[in-house]
Parts: C-alpha cells; structure tokens; sequence
C-alpha cells in the first residue's frame, strides 16, 4: 500500500489528477474510489467526497464483519463434530466390531448400519477426499458458468432463512452505494452502473440495468425495480418518493441503514438458532451411535 501510495503521489505530482492516479491502481481502488473522486475533484468537493467514500467503506466492512462473525462460530461447531464423528467411526467402532463379531448372533440394524458407515470410511475415506475435491472443482466451474450463475443466485434469493439475508445484504449495498454516489454528484447512470456491479447477485444486478436502461430513456428509476419482484414494495416506495421529491440520495440512504439494521437482527437471530440446533444434531447423533452399541452389549450382558 505504501508503494501504490508513493506512485499516486508521484502521478500527481506530475500534474495527472488524483482520480486517473488512482485508476492506475484497480487491484487497491476500485470504480466507486476512482468515480467518486473524480466527481469530486470536477465540482470542488473532494475532502466531502472523501469523507463520505471513507463512511461507505466502513460501513462495508462493518456488513461484511457482521456476516463472517455471525458464521464463524456455526462453521467451528460443523468442523468439530464432523471431526469427532469421523475420529469415533474411524477408531471406536471397529474395535468395538470385533466384540459384535464374537458374538456370533444377528445385530439390531441399527448397529448393522453403524458398523457398514465405518467400514466405509475406514476402506474408502481416499474416495471421499477425492470426491469431495472434485465435486468442489465441478461446482465452481458450474456456478461460473452462465446458466450455473443464475441458478446459484436464484437459489440463494430463495433459500429457507438465508435467501431473506441474501436479498437484505444485496439491497444495502445498493442503497448505500447508490446514496453515496448520489450524494457526491456522481451522475445517476454512471452510479447505478457501479451499484449494478456491487450486489453480488445477477437477478438483482440485472433489475439495476433494466432500471438504468429506463433512465437513459427518461423514464424513471422505480417502475422496472418493481417490475423485476426483486425489491421489496417499502423500497420501491422510498425509491419513487425520493424520485418525485429530488431527494433520492437521502432515501436510498434511509433504506441502507434500515436494511443494514434489518441483515444485522436476521444474523443475529439466524446465529441463536444454529446453536442450538446443531446441540440437538449432536445429541441425536451421539443418541444414535450409544442405542446402536449399547444394544448388543446389553444382549452379551443377559446371554452371560
């Protein structure tokens, strides 16, 4: 960072604007950096700009800090009981086949189960790293495909608990970004441009063109977001009344922090749900494996 720094200084020095500078850079300074700055620097306002550019990248990360700490500690739990059964099917239960085996008698089928999942795992667990490396491979390259994208985003848009937090994340980033922009005199197409790029989901971003396609038109911005059904009527509301009103900065900016108020609620109480119910997976699976090798020990127990 300081290298890139030491040649936007130099750039201007030379007597390049700090937004062709800073285009040089795209790895570090993205459209909205270079776009706001420049809106910046043609109406004079570049220190407001700035500030207002610095605001939305907090409260970028502040989104994305929220989402990744709402899913670490679900992910460390998955990890580790996934972990502790993998070690118990892998070690545990094939000494304890040995015992089941002297026995000579017909095991409950539950148990019959539990011995045929581990010596699965103990015989084929190479398959299952390969499979699980190729079927990662093959759903990268399908979900980067065209008809892969749009099936994957539709998924999560309708997915059970998270698709409500996916859409939430999406429009956010849409109103902060927009509101931003806006309110640095970014002009409307060039920011919605940028916006379409920054919601991370192609129904979303292509209801965002279709939007700016009306502007170029003259028409107006909230009509084909209401006809895409990707936005919610509150929003399309906010959207008109800031349209007719000329205070469309400000609405989208009100939208941004309800909905980041609203992604914030929905982890949080997405995350005190997960708790307890990967505790009651455990528990049933723990059920599971000690029904399945306490039975035929009791019946070696009344045979003795």
């Amino acid at each position: 960072m300081k290298t890139v720094l030491s040649q936007v200084k130099e750039a201007v020095n030379e007597g390049t604007s700090l937004s062709k500078a800073l285009a040089q850079h795209p790895k570090v300074f993205d459209h909205i950096f270079v776009n706001m700055t420049e809106a910046g620097e043609s109406s004079g306002t570049l220190g407001l700009v700035l500030l207002r550019l610095a605001d939305l990248k907090e409260g970028q990360m502040r989104l994305k800090r929220k989402v990744v700490g709402g899913m670490t500690y679900p992910v460390i739990m998955i990890i580790v009981a996934f972990g502790a059964l993998i070690t118990i099917f892998t070690t545990v239960i094939p000494k304890l086949q040995t015992i089941f085996v002297s026995m000579n008698k017909q095991l409950p089928p539950t148990t019959q189960a539990l011995i045929w999942i581990s010596e699965f795992l103990v015989a084929y667990w190479w398959a299952l790293i390969v499979g699980t490396i190729v079927g990662v491979i093959l759903f990268n390259q399908y979900i980067n495909s065209k008809n892969g994208r749009e099936r994957w985003d539709r998924f999560k848009l309708t997915a059970p608990v998270f698709g409500k937090i996916t859409r939430r994340i999406a429009i956010t980033r849409f109103a902060s970004t927009m509101a931003t922009l806006l309110g640095s005199n970014v002009p409307i197409v060039a920011a919605m441009n940028i916006a379409r790029n920054l919601v991370g989901n192609v129904h979303i971003a292509r209801a965002i063109e279709n939007a700016r396609n009306n502007i170029t038109e003259g028409q107006s911005i909230a009509e084909p977001l209401k006809r895409s059904g990707e936005f919610p009527p509150l929003v399309i509301h906010m959207i008109s009344i800031g349209e007719k009103t000329g205070e469309l900065s400000s609405m989208l900016k009100n939208v941004a922090d309800s909905y980041e108020e609203q992604v914030n609620t929905a982890i949080d109480a997405m995350t005190s749900l997960l708790e307890p119910a990967m505790i009651i997976f455990m528990g049933v699976t723990v059920g599971f494996i000690v029904v399945s090798v306490i039975m035929p020990l009791m019946e070696m127990s009344n045979l003795s």
